[in-house]
């Protein structure tokens, strides 16, 4: 008896298990394109008041625009009261002289004060400035660390060589962040390309990392 019903448990979890088997979808191609549609460079243009980029004048004001259901707004902001001012067009919003004003030119790497003269950015794990006037470079920290530095972007599912940095309204402070990446996982990713793949390597925090 207790024979038949060992021969009975195998046959039974063999049959399961071919089951669960057949029961496996396999993921198409439609349906990566159908997941891409929800990643943020896909969703970023639905979403309403998104992606400020500050354009910084002077007395600590600043203006941006956003996208609304009515069309483009623009905003201007006195950082020192608090109070907001919005139109339809740049040209409602500022006076003449303040529309031709521009922020410099930066790298994609490095992140402007709000006077518009400095720039921040990361080097060898550490947070520098650079005065645009002068070209001189100053390091503000000195115990950055590979994978234990300074206002890094790495989020796992997203990173950039860009610093994460907030300057105050003045441009005098900057406020930071250090990210401990010493014992995270790393995840790799071969680009496809003409020629040799490249391949690229960074932290990602699993659920078995402290």
């Amino acid at each position: 008896m207790k024979k038949i019903t060992f021969l009975s448990s195998v046959f039974l979890l063999m049959f399961l298990n071919a089951f669960a088997q057949e029961q496996v979808e396999e993921v198409t191609t439609e349906d990566y394109e159908r997941a891409t549609k929800f990643l943020n460079f896909s969703t970023n243009s639905l979403v309403d008041r998104a992606n400020v980029r500050p354009t910084w004048l002077d007395n600590g004001r600043f203006w941006y625009r956003v996208n609304t259901p009515a069309g483009a707004e623009y905003v201007l902001v006195n950082s020192k009261t608090g109070k907001k001012k919005t139109a339809a067009s740049l040209a409602e919003l500022l006076r003449k002289k303040e529309q031709q004003k521009q922020a410099p030119e930066v790298s994609r790497n490095e992140v402007l004060s709000p006077d518009g003269k400095k720039v921040v950015f990361i080097k060898d794990w550490n947070l520098w400035l650079r005065n645009l006037e002068t070209g001189n470079e100053t390091r503000l920290t000195k115990d950055g660390v590979e994978n234990f530095g300074y206002a890094t972007d790495n989020a796992g599912w997203r990173k950039s060589d860009r610093p994460i940095v907030l300057w105050s309204p003045d441009s005098k402070k900057i406020a930071t962040y250090r990210q401990d990446q010493r014992h995270i996982s790393d995840m790799y990713l071969v680009e496809t390309k003409v020629g040799a793949p490249k391949l690229q390597k960074w932290k990602y925090p699993l659920p078995e990392d402290e």
